[in-house]
């Protein structure tokens, strides 16, 4: 074989020969050139190396930056993958179970189902954006009612608000899961963390990625009719005639197709199944672009208008049409809008470029109509001015001069009467911002906790521990606020129990409650700030002045009964006996009749004696002197004309029929409505030293005169009914009493479904605390809610200037019922024009009368309703418009 190869290859060694010495003399040329430049090359490399030096130096934070990015974005993908976790039931009838969990694609929802074979369904399902806490351990109640503390540690609730009662109430709800492996728990724990960005104030919490909440509920519906990833035909048609029940099956049909053969991937299933991309353009097309909406866009996409809105154009809508300042429109902040909102419109661009694949490489830089859309609805568009949203005002102004978020008998979930009571409700209402909160505090009947018991009293409400109570305050009160909390404490406990209130109050709290009266201390007239009294937490409660003392029918009812047992089992003859060998005067029976003498000289009391004359000695509540009664003259004269001297023998007849006459005279006590929390005990000395700069008093009668000689520590507390009787008939002295005190406010005791009342008249006048019941979802909560959105949620909103003066000043005073502007205020013209409405009626009907009302709330003369807006909708996807297209002009005084 060799031979014969070299004989094959003998015969052509001469040209090969040639060509290897032309390939030598070009390597030898090569070379020169090369030596030629050696200098030039060297300099070259050196100038690589001290750039490449340069970027590593500059990239090094960036680099590390961006790892953590996908580190984090690492924890949350491994929450696509479906994991086994054990779900407690909501049921106390139910068990635990073990379901099948993960996170969708797009981190909107958590979902679960049963089995492999099973299908999610709306019931099985959480946004994520509705998640306000992520609580470790088993801290909840299905975890109390199935304790499983091998595996605490690897166990984790999922905070949530649901509505009760058929939206009726709102309350704080949880989703109990439990890991099958510590592994699990952490990539759980770490993945949710990385995308529930926090609580934020409202009934709601929203995401901070401000996605439109439309994908977020087509979303929640793809998930649940999806196969395979993707959605059946039949099951996009019976979504679509949902939409638009009059639509004919060809028109369906026809759009169903379009949204088909316009969607990014190919589907493997029959007929016109759809993506997401597809489902999502299929509910653009619904829509379609005719409206007041689409006529807008076209004026400002003038360059391409099929498909959308350059950069320039995009500024120019944000400005002139949504109010942004040209300052916030930045190119970053421009470039963030178009992708984000283009996300989930991909289809629609491919649709709008008519398939043209130049046109939808162009339109990529572009915001489309559909982008323009989930713009508008989203939370970048949001009413409230992103200056508003964020912690602006001035905050180092006394306490008195803000509107301060309230809430009454917190620990409620439902009505006042039977509801059930929660630590939940408590958690729920400082998540979302609210300063003061309320505790009842009691003498538990049954010793079973071994310390007082909060529930809302002589109701068949549940009762809740006191130091745990005090223990979720102390964890969550300045989780969304730094500015101080305020405890208001009815207190009806003894003696011993406020002992035992005072030392959990100091244990559990430690240096945050507030202990230090800064204005007694220095002397000030001034209370101090929400800046000075960061992280500290405050307590109200009843407090008695000196030479005063807290009425309570209840004990005078209990006092009349004593001594009329006493006087039928002859104790009181022996007693007036004794008081006239004293040399004081008696009857000829020598019983003592009672008379009504001024106690100790002080205003709004009266005592009752057994005897003629007056008794000017100081004497408690129960000593034998007699019994302190209100100054009323009904009351005097109820009293006067009571004889409790026995008339016959001692039988069971005459202590019934006493007894019936002592509960028909105690009846007739008239009890002002404001003076339901100070029929308190009054407060230990313990749990008095604690109450600093919240010290309720009462005024009997109301005097203006007397309460502005009270300190400025000292706060008053009315009753709805006394409010609006204050506001209304004395509006510039409750005014002048809230730019140095403290008052509040709380519902009325009839309102048993735990209704709310209008805050405005309260807000009108001054008045720092409303307290309304944060379970129910009315529009006065709504109102509540949207009115401490300002100042970045924070609980406290500063009051207008003109209520802040004091009234000597000289300026001319503000009234709430001014019907002509104030000269310092400059009136504000508001300007609402209805342009387009989605998602208003219900699926199932086919057709709808859409009623609009536009109402607004503030003082009496900004308070104005329009009528309403009404139309018949035949199409719900295409709602028309109204047929006055007039702007609504208002004209705001404050």
């Amino acid at each position: 074989r060799g031979g014969r190869g070299e004989e094959y290859y003998g015969a052509s060694l001469e040209p090969f020969d040639r060509h290897r010495s032309m390939s030598d003399s070009m390597a030898i040329t090569t070379h020169m050139r090369h030596s030629e430049s050696m200098d030039d090359y060297s300099n070259y490399r050196k100038r690589r190396k001290r750039v490449r030096i340069g970027r590593h130096l500059n990239l090094v934070p960036r680099l590390e930056k961006r790892q953590q990015n996908v580190e984090r974005d690492t924890a949350s993908e491994l929450l696509h993958h479906e994991y086994s976790l054990i779900k407690y039931p909501h049921s106390q009838f139910s068990v635990p179970n073990e379901r099948l969990f993960r996170v969708d694609k797009d981190n909107l929802l958590i979902m679960w189902r049963r089995t492999e074979g099973s299908h999610f369904t709306l019931s099985s399902s959480l946004r994520l954006d509705q998640i306000l806490e992520i609580r470790e351990g088993q801290w909840t109640k299905m975890f109390e009612r199935f304790p499983y503390e091998e595996v605490e540690e690897q166990s984790f609730s999922l905070m949530f608000e649901e509505s009760r009662k058929g939206g009726k109430y709102v309350g704080l709800s949880s989703l109990d899961l439990i890991c099958d492996h510590p592994k699990h728990y952490k990539r759980w724990f770490d993945g949710l963390t990385s995308l529930i960005p926090g609580p934020q104030n409202g009934l709601m919490s929203t995401s901070s990625r401000a996605l439109d909440p439309t994908i977020v509920w087509l979303k929640w519906l793809w998930n649940t009719k999806v196969t395979d990833h993707e959605m059946p035909e039949r099951e996009a048609l019976a979504f679509i005639r949902k939409l638009n029940p009059t639509a004919t099956r060809a028109t369906l049909s026809a759009l169903l197709h379009e949204a088909h053969i316009h969607q990014f991937k190919v589907t493997f299933s029959h007929g016109d199944a759809l993506h997401w991309d597809g489902f999502v353009l299929l509910y653009n097309l619904m829509f379609g672009e005719t409206g007041r909406l689409y006529r807008i866009f076209r004026e400002y996409a003038l360059q391409y208008p099929s498909l959308g809105l350059t950069p320039k154009e995009l500024k120019a809508f944000l400005i002139q049409e949504c109010y942004w300042h040209p300052t916030e429109c930045t190119k970053g902040k421009i470039d963030e809008l178009i992708r984000s909102h283009n996300y989930h419109h991909r289809a629609y661009r491919k649709y709008a470029a008519k398939n043209k694949p130049l046109d939808f490489k162009i339109a990529s830089g572009f915001l489309c109509f559909a982008g323009v859309l989930s713009f508008l609805r989203s939370s970048n568009n949001s009413v409230i001015d992103p200056v508003c949203a964020q912690l602006h005002q001035d905050m180092s102004q006394p306490l008195s001069h803000y509107f301060i978020n309230s809430s009454h008998n917190t620990y409620l979930d439902t009505d006042q009467l039977k509801g059930s009571s929660s630590c939940d409700a408590y958690v729920r209402s400082l998540m979302q911002g609210c300063r003061c909160v309320e505790i009842d505090c009691w003498d538990e009947s049954i010793p079973f906790y071994g310390e007082p018991v909060i529930y809302h009293g002589y109701t068949i409400t549940t009762k809740l521990p006191f130091s745990e109570v005090i223990q979720t305050i102390t964890d969550y009160s300045f989780r969304t606020s730094i500015y101080p909390i305020i405890i208001s404490i009815e207190n009806h406990c003894s003696p011993e129990n406020q002992k035992k209130m005072a030392k959990e109050f100091k244990n559990s709290m430690g240096d945050i409650l507030c202990r230090e009266n800064e204005v007694e201390r220095n002397g000030l007239e001034r209370l101090p700030s929400p800046e000075d009294l960061q992280g500290k937490i405050i307590l109200k409660g009843s407090y008695q002045l000196p030479n005063k003392t807290p009425l309570k029918k209840a004990k005078i009812k209990s006092t009349v009964l004593q001594k009329a047992k006493r006087q039928l089992s002859g104790e009181g003859k022996r007693q007036g006996s004794e008081s006239g060998s004293d040399g004081k005067p008696s009857d000829a029976n020598g019983e003592t009749s009672p008379t009504c003498t001024p106690g100790n000289g002080e205003p709004g009391q009266r005592k009752i004696e057994e005897n003629g004359e007056p008794n000017h000695k100081t004497e408690g509540k129960n000593g034998s002197g007699g019994l302190l009664v209100p100054t009323s003259v009904e009351n005097q004269d109820l009293f006067r004309t009571a004889s409790f001297a026995p008339t016959r023998p001692y039988n069971r007849d005459s202590v019934k029929k006493l007894k019936r006459n002592v509960k028909r005279m105690t009846s007739q006590l008239q009890l002002e409505e404001d003076d339901q929390e100070l029929e308190f005990n009054a407060p230990s000395d313990d749990l008095r030293d604690l109450i600093i700069y919240c010290r309720s008093v009462s005024i009997k009668p109301w005097s203006w005169e007397e309460q502005s000689c009270t300190p400025i520590s000292c706060m008053f507390s009315f009753g709805e009914p006394t409010a609006n009787k204050h506001c209304k008939e004395s509006s510039e002295e409750m005014l002048a009493c809230t730019e140095r005190q403290l008052v509040r406010t709380y519902p009325k005791g009839t309102r048993f479904d735990s209704s709310n009342y209008d805050p405005m008249v309260m807000w009108s006048c001054g008045i720092q605390m409303v307290s309304l019941n944060y379970q129910t979802p009315d529009v006065w909560m709504h109102i509540n809610q949207g009115f401490f959105r300002q100042n970045g949620g924070c609980g406290y909103v500063l009051k207008p200037r003109v209520m802040r003066r004091p009234p000597d000043e000289g300026s001319v005073p503000f009234s709430p019922y001014m019907t002509e502007p104030h000269p310092d205020i400059n009136p504000v013209q508001l300007e609402i024009e209805l342009i387009s409405g989605q998602r208003l009626c219900p699926m199932k009907k086919k057709t709808s009368s859409i009623t609009v009302d536009i109402q607004t709330f503030g003082i009496p003369e900004d308070r104005l309703q329009m009528d309403p807006v009404a139309s018949v909708c035949l199409s719900i996807a295409r709602p028309p418009l109204p047929s006055s297209s007039h702007p609504f002009l208002f004209r705001y005084i404050l």
